[in-house]
Formats: C-alpha cells, structure tokens, sequence
C-alpha cells in the first residue's frame, strides 16, 4: 500500500502505482485535476476497477 498527500496524488500517479501491482491512498488536488464543473464519476471511471 502506498500513501502519498496531495504533492503527489494524481490519476496518473494512481495508475502507475497500480501498475507495479501496489495499492494507493492519495488524496487528489481537486484544482488542478478536476477541470470546473465535470463530475467526479467522470474522472474517476478512468481509474479501473479497485
């Protein structure tokens, strides 16, 4: 399991902890990838299955 604050915590930076077969706990900066207005569901989905 990974934990990293929001520095690091990216959907890209998820994917690629996910990658070498690890979990993560990060909190995302809402700001920067979470363009105003899309829902969560969108940027989420992405991500895959848990």
């Amino acid at each position: 399991t990974v934990i990293a604050d929001s520095w690091f915590g990216s959907p890209a930076m998820v994917r690629a902890v996910k990658a070498y077969g690890l979990y993560s706990i990060m909190q995302v900066k809402k700001k920067r990838y979470w363009p105003r207005g899309m829902p969560v569901d969108d940027m989420v989905q992405p991500l895959g299955d848990a």
